[in-house]
């Protein structure tokens, strides 16, 4: 006679082992691909390590694994799905050095002497200032901020003499504001996240008009490569983009390859 008791605790087993299981399969499934890709990357067979890339990427989309498709890309002459693929990591992370670096090379290939990233008009000096950390950085310091606002308040609290008692204020005041400006920063920071406008010319050029109608009156050609920022996407087919320069045109949507991928 089977009792209901040891039926449901091998079923709960073998569920928890499964789950397990499944869990380290996708695991070693990710690592796999980047594993092979990286092998191809070193062995100069750049086509191969795409294909890895972006099946570790469908794994686990990190900004390592665009970092290291875009490395691809780049020696595929493959100039835009490069640049994509940097913006894409630096989508995760806007602080990854090494991906910066390489976007802003790449830049540099497809039209020497054309703004970087970091000089293009819709970088402000306040989200160059959010790109010193992801989410994540930002909630780490704001919570090593609010952990130090208490101990300086503690301390506030416990010391009897006067210059010790403003001291400990000084810094529980300090931390605080911390807090509070490390707190607003990831916020705004997930918001851009969410929020990505950067899209990139993938064409070899895309023509700009005055309106969204190609009987409209010709404007700027944009080459491939370029990175543009999206202010309007409701006209099915175009967008109305700013450009490196600051300005204005309407582009069909065929043409540009948006940053933030559609889920």
């Amino acid at each position: 006679m089977i009792h209901l008791d040891n039926l449901f605790m091998n079923m709960k087993y073998i569920f928890c082992t499964s789950t397990i299981w499944c869990i380290f399969s996708l695991f070693s499934l990710a690592s796999s691909s980047e594993h092979e890709g990286a092998k191809a990357y070193n062995q100069q067979n750049y086509v191969e390590s795409v294909e890895f890339f972006s099946k570790a990427i469908k794994e686990s989309p990190s900004a390592e694994n665009y970092y290291n498709l875009g490395n691809a890309n780049y020696r595929l002459k493959q100039y835009p799905q490069a640049v994509v693929s940097y913006l894409r990591a630096l989508h995760i992370n806007p602080s990854y050095e090494q991906a910066q670096y390489n976007l802003r090379l790449t830049q540099q290939k497809i039209a020497p002497g054309t703004p970087t990233i970091e000089t293009m008009p819709w970088e402000t000096p306040f989200t160059l200032l959010l790109n010193w950390g992801s989410v994540k950085n930002w909630t780490t310091l704001s919570f090593i901020c609010l952990i130090l606002a208490f101990v300086g308040w503690t301390l506030f609290r416990i010391f009897s003499r006067n210059t010790l008692q403003k001291v400990s204020l000084f810094y529980t005041l300090v931390f605080s504001l911390g807090f509070c400006f490390s707190s607003i920063c990831a916020v705004v920071q997930r918001y851009r996240y969410n929020h990505n406008k950067l899209a990139v010319v993938m064409s070899e050029q895309a023509q700009g008009y005055t309106s969204p109608t190609p009987s409209a009156k010709k404007e700027n050609i944009l080459s491939s490569g370029s990175i543009v920022y999206i202010q309007d996407a409701e006209t099915k087919g175009w967008a109305r983009v700013q450009t490196a320069d600051g300005s204005e045109t309407w582009i069909q949507t065929t043409f540009i390859e948006p940053i933030a991928e559609k889920d």
